[in-house]
């Protein structure tokens, strides 16, 4: 009985503790697609186009495009060349945007398009008019 019992226990470790190669997660994910796009776009302050360049072999979308950015073509299928204006930048500070491009089955891919700060001119400050009761030096 005991020898029995040892039988089934060497049994249960040998064929239980094997290693399932059939899993639906081990297999990496193959896609017929594929998609590259520029992963920055540095424009000027002043204003500015520039190309994002596309590769792929199948439909796109560009997404998130921010209120300063001017895109030819949101949409597209294969291979493309989008052109990507800044307006002018008429903030004191850099500005930065994400855009995302979904393609096919295949992750999104990300480029980030900054901008210098523009030609910013801060209006001067009006020189204030005295009132009665303040302190300035007798003349």
């Amino acid at each position: 009985m005991k020898k029995l019992f040892l039988l089934l226990i060497a049994v249960t470790i040998l064929f239980g503790c094997q290693e399932d190669k059939n899993l639906a997660t081990d297999k990496p994910i193959i896609s017929k697609y594929y998609l590259s796009v520029n992963s920055e776009l540095k424009m000027q302050g002043g204003g500015q186009t520039s190309e994002l360049i596309i590769t792929s072999n199948c439909t796109w979308e560009i997404r998130n495009a921010a209120e300063w950015l001017v895109i030819s073509d949101h949409f597209g299928n294969n291979s493309q060349v989008v052109t990507v204006t800044a307006q002018k930048n008429t903030t004191d500070t850099l500005r930065t945007a994400t855009l995302s491009i979904k393609g096919g089955d295949l992750p999104e891919r990300i480029v980030t398009v900054t901008q210098e700060i523009g030609n910013y001119v801060q209006e001067p400050e009006t020189p204030k008019e005295p009132s009665e009761g303040d302190n300035f030096p007798p003349e």
